[in-house]
C-alpha cells in the first residue's frame, strides 16, 4: 500500500517514488527527475496528510543529518522546534485547504541537536482525480545568511547605543544577548580589569546562574593557570578549553563552572590599541568541545565590538572625570 500511495504522490508532484527510499522507478521520465531530485542543494520531502515522511533526497540527508531509512515512515515532526511545533499542523490545514506556502521562514531541528533557520516552499500533493493527498516540500537552509543578517543588524543597534553615550554595562550586556543568539547553548560574560585589585571581575553575564557569580565573587586572578578568562589576560591570545573538568587550567576553579552545568570555556582577551588588557569575554558551553569555525569568527566580531565599546566609553569617562577636577579648579 505505502509503494502505492508513494508512486501516486510521485506523480503528482514530479517527485518520484524511489528517492532515496529503495522504491521501484516505474518509468524513465521518473528516473530523470529522480536524478535532478537528489541533485538539488535544497531538501525536497514529500509527506502525506498525517505528516508521515514519504519521500526524503540527498540535499535533506545533507542538511538535516538523517537518512532516508531512518525517516520515511516517521512523523515530520521529528524535525520539530519546541516554540515551532504548532506550525506544522497549521501548515497541514492549509494544504488541506488547497492552498500553497511560499518562502515561510521558520526554524527546524536537525539530528545532531543544532537549531537551523529553514525557508520553506510547500504545495499540495494530488492524485489523478485531483484530491489533496499529501504535500510537497521544498526546505532551504538560510542558516548562515540568517546569522549573518541578524548579527549586522544588532551590531548597529548596539553602535547606535554606544553613539548615544549608554552605559557600559547596558552596552556589553546587549552584546552577550547578541552573541548568545548566535552561540547554540553557549552563555556569555564579561570581565573587566580593576587596576586596584589586579584581577578580573564579572560585570555582565545577563544568563550565568547564582551559582556561577557567588564562584567568582572576589574576581579571578591573572597567571598562567588561572582558568580560561584569567590565562586568557595573562598570555593576551585566545584560550579555549573543551572541557574543564580535565585541564590543568582550571584544576583549582573547575567547581565554578561545573556547578552551573558547563563543561566548556572559551575566552579571549580585550586588549587596548596599546596591547594593555581591559578585561575578557568568555562563553560557556553546556557541551565538551570547542567552537566551530562560524562560531569563532562569530565571537571575534563580538570581540571587536566590545573593545570599541570599552576603549570609547572609558576615554569619555577619564574626560568627564578631568573637566570635573578643571571645574573644580577653576571654582576655588
Amino acid at each position: 500500500m505505502d509503494k502505492q500511495i508513494a508512486s501516486r504522490e510521485s506523480s503528482a508532484t514530479n517527485i518520484p517514488a524511489g528517492v532515496n527510499g529503495g522504491r521501484p522507478l516505474l518509468f524513465e521520465g521518473d528516473a530523470l527527475l529522480a536524478a535532478i531530485v537528489e541533485s538539488s542543494d535544497d531538501a525536497i520531502i514529500s509527506k502525506d496528510l498525517n505528516g508521515i515522511i514519504r519521500s526524503w533526497n540527498k540535499a535533506a540527508e545533507r542538511i538535516f543529518g538523517y537518512t532516508a531509512d531512518e525517516v520515511i515512515g516517521k512523523p515530520i515532526s521529528i524535525l520539530a522546534v519546541p516554540d515551532c511545533i504548532q506550525e506544522m499542523p497549521e501548515i497541514l490545514a492549509r494544504i488541506q485547504r488547497g492552498e500553497r506556502v511560499d518562502h515561510y521562514e521558520t526554524r527546524r531541528r536537525a539530528k545532531d541537536g543544532r537549531v537551523l533557520s529553514i525557508l520553506l516552499s510547500i504545495s499540495p500533493v494530488r492524485n489523478p482525480a485531483g484530491e489533496i493527498i499529501g504535500a510537497s516540500k521544498i526546505a532551504r537552509d538560510i542558516t548562515s545568511n540568517k546569522r549573518l543578517r541578524d548579527s549586522l543588524e544588532a551590531q548597529n543597534r548596539i553602535l547606535e547605543m554606544i553613539a548615544r553615550g549608554s552605559g557600559l554595562d547596558e552596552v556589553l550586556n546587549a552584546i552577550c544577548l547578541a552573541a548568545e543568539e548566535q552561540l547554540p547553548g553557549g552563555r556569555c560574560l564579561f570581565l573587566l580589569l580593576r587596576p586596584e585589585t589586579g584581577r578580573l571581575h564579572p560585570v555582565t553575564g545577563p544568563h550565568m546562574p547564582d551559582s556561577f557569580w557567588a564562584g567568582l565573587s572576589r574576581g579571578m586572578e591573572i597567571g598562567p593557570v588561572a582558568g580560561s578568562c584569567g590565562t586568557a589576560a595573562y598570555r593576551r591570545e585566545p584560550v579555549i578549553v573543551c572541557d574543564v573538568a580535565t585541564d590543568p587550567l582550571w584544576a583549582e576553579l573547575k567547581d565554578v563552572p561545573l556547578r552551573a552545568g558547563f563543561r566548556a570555556a572559551w575566552s579571549r582577551p580585550i586588549l587596548s590599541d596599546t596591547g594593555e588588557v581591559l578585561g575578557t569575554f568568555a562563553t560557556y558551553n553546556t557541551e565538551s568541545r570547542g567552537p566551530d569555525p562560524d562560531e569563532a569568527e562569530a565571537i571575534n566580531s563580538w570581540l571587536h565590538l566590545a573593545s570599541i565599546a570599552i576603549a570609547r566609553l572609558r576615554d569619555e569617562a577619564a574626560l568627564r572625570e578631568s573637566e570635573g577636577r578643571l571645574v573644580a579648579r577653576e571654582r576655588y
